[in-house]
């Protein structure tokens, strides 16, 4: 509910929010779900989700660290149908996540992410405030070090839009060594984004955004994303709510399986009401259930 209220916050396309899920009993189908049991780390196979551990998807650096864009893109599709997802729906999480918000390594300072909260109780230290003190600068605002990769991907990197197409493809890339020691990629013609804290900073690309330059049928969705806002818009939209929706609950009490955006009927909000005055309680989930029913009808 945060990330989409979010991406609605600056003004990006979606579906709703889909509230009450209802979980495993234990954890058991996620065993080994992120243990590369079968595969080199970096190049994970299923039923692991990602193809490095730790990570979401693949090594944003390209296969192994390496900035090879052909390779990654393999990588991307391979890693993205695993979460049940076809080209067009990944073109646009990618392009959609990356419209906002930047990546993070202003330096290449031994530990500059810092330690974790395990680490600084170990050395006495009080985990909730010093857990991951960047060595970065002040180490955090413009100083903050988490992917290690540093810039944002676009000119307005706190509004929605198709900028992230219209660069990817208006510019060349070419590899190099970011402030972070991260691969990352850049264009002689230093395009601008908004910089963390004010003024202005040079826009970057990972391996993995340069892969979908590198594949045929990437490249033509990224042109049409580039070319139509509309078409960008109707994708996200649809491939968010689904990535952020599927699979909800166990197989014996799924939710969320139907039509977006769902919006109760009257004999369910009576019935919620009814249990509710009944009990004298609103339970939590049920109230985020109202409450998505509300703001969809406003919208």
């Amino acid at each position: 509910m945060a990330g989409t209220v979010s991406i609605e916050a600056m003004g990006g396309p979606t579906l709703g929010v889909c509230v009450g899920r209802v979980d495993e009993d234990d954890g058991a189908r996620s065993v080994g779900l992120d243990d590369c049991a079968d595969g080199e780390n970096g190049d994970c196979k299923k039923p692991m989700g990602a193809t490095t551990e730790g990570l979401i998807y693949v090594n944003p650096e390209g296969p192994m660290a390496q900035p090879i864009p052909d390779k990654s893109a393999l990588q991307v599709r391979d890693t993205f149908s695993r979460m049940g997802m076809n080209d067009r729906e990944t073109v646009a999480l990618i392009g959609g996540g990356h419209a906002f918000g930047k990546t993070h390594g202003p330096c290449t300072t031994e530990g500059a992410q810092g330690i974790s909260p395990g680490q600084t109780e170990l050395e006495g230290l009080d985990p909730d405030m010093d857990a991951w003190k960047g060595k970065c600068g002040t180490g955090s605002g413009a100083d903050t070090w988490t992917s290690g990769f540093e810039g944002p991907w676009t000119v307005n990197p706190i509004q929605w839009d198709n900028s992230y197409f219209t660069t990817l493809v208006g510019h060349n890339w070419t590899n190099s060594t970011g402030p972070g020691g991260k691969q990352q990629w850049h264009s002689s013609e230093k395009p601008q984004g908004l910089g963390a804290f004010g003024g202005s900073e040079e826009i970057m690309m990972l391996t993995s955004d340069v892969a979908l330059l590198n594949d045929p049928m990437y490249l033509d969705i990224v042109n049409e994303f580039a070319g139509d806002s509309a078409a960008l818009d109707e994708a996200f939209a649809a491939a968010w709510h689904k990535l952020t929706t599927s699979a909800f609950g166990n197989d014996d009490n799924a939710r969320c399986t139907g039509a977006a955006p769902y919006v109760a009927s009257p004999a369910e909000e009576a019935a919620v009401l009814s249990t509710s005055a009944a009990s004298g309680l609103l339970p939590s989930c049920m109230m985020g259930f109202l409450l998505a029913v509300s703001v969809l009808a406003l919208n």
